[in-house]
């Protein structure tokens, strides 16, 4: 009974190895060992244990030879679907909205500080027209006020020459996307204001902070505004009134 349990052990032992051969040339020099050792005549069941427990252990030792590597897979989802998060620091500043277009995922990016605590919205006082009454997206906005006769200085050129991080297609936010950066203050400033870098700050939200939008009112020849921290957005009929400017882009 003993003799055919050995026989049996050493008959199972020997297609596992066939079978590792197949998998890892690595483990070919170690199963011709075996092969002769298996020709010498076993005489008790503790000489077949002990080269069954030496060649389990030839094998353990042998190098895992790895396969050619896999193109990358596609870049994942967070749980509402898009690849990246309000308050994420990316490409050049943080995050502050994100939206799709025909599947094709877009984001308002903020500057990671105020280029200025108190800017007019222009030196030029006269209505500019339709090219800077944009509500939802302030780069055309910016240019109209940049075309100006005789522009100087305003929120918009402050924006319009600003870079970070190699990126310089920045522009004075439109009267929307600056209430989007007021609704993401939370995210924002809890960033901004924690990371222990004195370059990059969150938004000012103690009483009467307001930024300048690029967005001009067709009625009244003034500029959107908005208070921080509130959901005030108003008119300010005076252009040359100096406010806080933040500057946007997308992705």
């Amino acid at each position: 009974m003993s003799q055919c349990l050995i026989k049996t052990s050493s008959t199972i032992l020997f297609k596992t190895l066939v079978l590792l051969i197949r998998i890892n040339d690595h483990t070919r020099p170690f199963f011709f060992t075996f092969i002769i050792l298996t020709k010498i005549n076993m005489k008790n069941k503790l000489q077949t244990s002990f080269l069954i427990i030496l060649a389990c252990l030839t094998l353990m030792s042998c190098k895992k030879v790895e396969g050619p590597q896999g193109p990358q897979g596609p870049a994942g989802t967070n749980a509402n679907g898009f690849m990246h998060t309000i308050g994420e620091l990316y490409e050049g500043g943080i995050i502050a909205y994100m939206w799709k277009e025909n599947n094709v995922e877009h984001g308002l990016i903020a500057s990671l500080d105020d280029l200025s605590g108190a800017q007019a919205w222009s030196n030029v006082t006269t209505l500019i027209g339709s090219t800077a009454q944009n509500s939802t997206y302030g780069q055309g906005n910016t240019s109209a006020i940049l075309s100006q006769n005789s522009h100087s200085t305003s929120a918009a050129a402050l924006c319009d020459s600003y870079s970070a991080d190699g990126f310089s297609d920045w522009y004075l936010p439109a009267q929307f996307e600056l209430n989007k950066l007021n609704l993401a203050v939370f995210e924002i400033n809890s960033v901004l204001d924690n990371d222990n870098n004195p370059n990059t700050n969150g938004f000012k939200t103690s009483h009467a902070m307001i930024y300048w939008s690029s967005t001009e009112d067709p009625t009244l020849a003034g500029a959107w505004c908005q208070t921080f921290g509130s959901t005030i957005s108003n008119v300010q009929l005076y252009k040359t009134t100096t406010y806080r400017v933040r500057a946007v882009r997308r992705y």
